[in-house]
């Protein structure tokens, strides 16, 4: 029981990743995903703080004050960062590995 309990706490439902950025629609927020993203290149490593955990999905990582990038490589076999040793707040180092404007996502791999 304890256990799902912090599974639960860590976990984002659809709306909170929609809400990115205090509550901003999709339309609301391009403008601020289009002027942040510029900043970031696919092939790129950059520090990034974690910020939600969905056991058996993805991780989200923060890469900037208001992007949110995620992971769904680390729960796969054969990735050395596992969900067991990761937590809300780390900071780690991502690979860009997708930035997707048209759909508001990046894509990362944790890599240390």
């Amino acid at each position: 029981m304890e256990d799902e309990k912090k599974i639960k706490n860590t976990q984002m439902t659809d709306e909170e990743l929609d809400n990115i950025a205090g509550g901003l629609s999709k339309e609301e927020y391009r403008p601020i995903f289009d002027a942040e993203i510029g900043d970031f290149v696919a092939g790129q490593t950059v520090k990034g703080t974690i910020y939600s955990i969905e056991r058996g999905l993805c991780v989200y990582v923060k890469i900037s004050q208001k992007l949110i990038a995620m992971d769904a490589t680390v729960g796969c076999e054969g990735n050395i960062f596992g969900y067991d040793k990761l937590k809300v707040g780390d900071t780690v180092v991502v690979y860009i590995e997708r930035i997707i404007p048209e759909k508001l996502k990046i894509r990362v791999k944790i890599v240390s």
